[in-house]
C-alpha cells in the first residue's frame, strides 16, 4: 500500500508533467494562417463610364437595350453621378426613341455602390428619330425614382443592377435595368494618375 507521502510525491510529479506539457504547447508556433485585413475604406471611383444593358419589366423575358454615359464623382464614402443613356420607349404605336436622363448620389462601401437617383424619360414625338434631331418635337415623360446597387471590377470595370419605379403621383410600370461597362475617362479630381497628354 503507497504511503500519504508518496501518493502526495507521485501526484506532484503528475500535476508538474502535465503543466510542462500545456506550457510546451503554448509556446509552440501556430500553424494557421492570419485572416488578411479587409481594407475598408472606398476605391477611388470617380470618372466617366461608358455603360450598356437591357430593361426589363419583372414577369416578362422581353427587353429594351440601353446605353449611354455616367459620370461619377466620389467624396469620401459618398457619390454624385449624372447620367444620359440611350433606349426605345412604349408608345401607342411603334417604340419611339428615348433619352432617360438623371441624377443620383449615395454611398461608396469598399468595391460597391449603393445609391437613388431621379430620372426622367425625353421621348421623342417621331418613332424612329432620335431625340436629338432638330426640329423634332420632344416630350419630357414621367419621372421616375430609382434604387441602384453598383459593383467594380478591375481595370475600372461597372455593373449595376437599377430597379426604377414611378414617383409619386406618376404612371410608370416598375422595371429592372442591368448594365455593364468600363471607366473611359478619370475625374480631374482622381488621384490614380496624370491623363495622358
Amino acid at each position: 500500500m503507497t504511503s500519504r507521502p508518496e501518493f502526495f510525491r507521485m501526484l506532484l510529479v503528475s500535476l508538474s508533467s502535465a503543466l510542462l506539457l500545456c506550457f510546451a504547447a503554448a509556446c509552440e508556433p501556430s500553424t494557421e494562417t492570419p485572416a488578411p485585413e479587409v481594407d475598408a475604406a472606398p476605391m477611388e471611383i470617380s470618372g466617366r463610364y461608358e455603360l450598356s444593358g437591357l430593361t426589363t419589366t419583372p414577369g416578362s423575358k422581353e427587353g429594351r437595350e440601353i446605353s449611354g454615359v455616367m459620370l461619377i464623382e466620389q467624396d469620401g464614402d459618398h457619390y454624385t453621378a449624372s447620367f444620359q443613356f440611350k433606349t426605345s420607349f412604349p408608345g401607342e404605336g411603334p417604340p419611339v426613341d428615348a433619352d432617360v436622363i438623371g441624377v443620383g448620389e449615395g454611398e461608396v462601401k469598399g468595391m460597391h455602390l449603393m445609391g437613388q437617383a431621379r430620372t426622367q424619360i425625353v421621348v421623342s414625338t417621331v418613332p424612329g428619330v432620335d431625340t436629338g434631331f432638330a426640329f423634332i418635337p420632344r416630350t419630357v415623360s414621367t419621372r421616375i425614382v430609382s434604387t441602384s446597387i453598383g459593383e467594380f471590377g478591375p481595370g475600372g470595370t461597372l455593373s449595376l443592377v437599377i430597379e426604377s419605379h414611378a414617383a409619386e403621383g406618376e404612371d410608370y410600370v416598375a422595371t429592372q435595368t442591368k448594365m455593364s461597362g468600363v471607366r473611359v475617362e478619370e475625374s480631374s479630381k482622381s488621384p490614380l494618375r496624370p491623363k495622358d497628354k
